[in-house]
Order: C-alpha cells, then sequence, then structure tokens
C-alpha cells in the first residue's frame, strides 16, 4: 500500500480496521489529519495532508521515516 496524500486516508483507516489495529485520528494541526497508532514499545504518527503523508515512528531515538514499507512491517507484525 502506498500512502501519497489525503485521498488515501479512508484506505488507510479500513486496512487499520482488517487488521484489528487500534487507533485514533487526530487534527491538531491545520493542515493535517493524523492517525496516532499506540502498539507495545511504540507509538507511530502518521500525518496525511493535501498533497502528501509522512509518519514518525517513536521507539527509542525518534527519527522521522519515510520507508512506507517498514511502517507496513511493523502494523502486520503488531497483529500476527
Amino acid at each position: 500500500m502506498q500512502l501519497r496524500n489525503i485521498g488515501d486516508l479512508l484506505g488507510f483507516i479500513i486496512y487499520m480496521k482488517h487488521r484489528h489495529i487500534s487507533f485514533e485520528l487526530d487534527h491538531s494541526i491545520h493542515s493535517a489529519v493524523t492517525a496516532l497508532i499506540f502498539l507495545p514499545g511504540k507509538r507511530i504518527e502518521v500525518s496525511f495532508y493535501e498533497d502528501e503523508v509522512g509518519y514518525n515512528i517513536f521507539s527509542g531515538d525518534e527519527s522521522v521515516e519515510d520507508d512506507f514499507g517498514k511502517l507496513f512491517t511493523i502494523l502486520e507484525r503488531a497483529t500476527k
């Protein structure tokens, strides 16, 4: 699954529901809707903007990630 912009938010929500991953939606940033995902040892924020999507994984050094394959591998492992 590739995430490109706010238009992909609904598909991402459906993906998360099918995997039984709990999440919250946040709109505290005027220009984005953010999915907040809490997994054991990790907090993930996926921000959907009009023209892009970015995410952060907080598990230690709190670096910003851009490898969506890594994001979905973590989500899939959480539900096995």
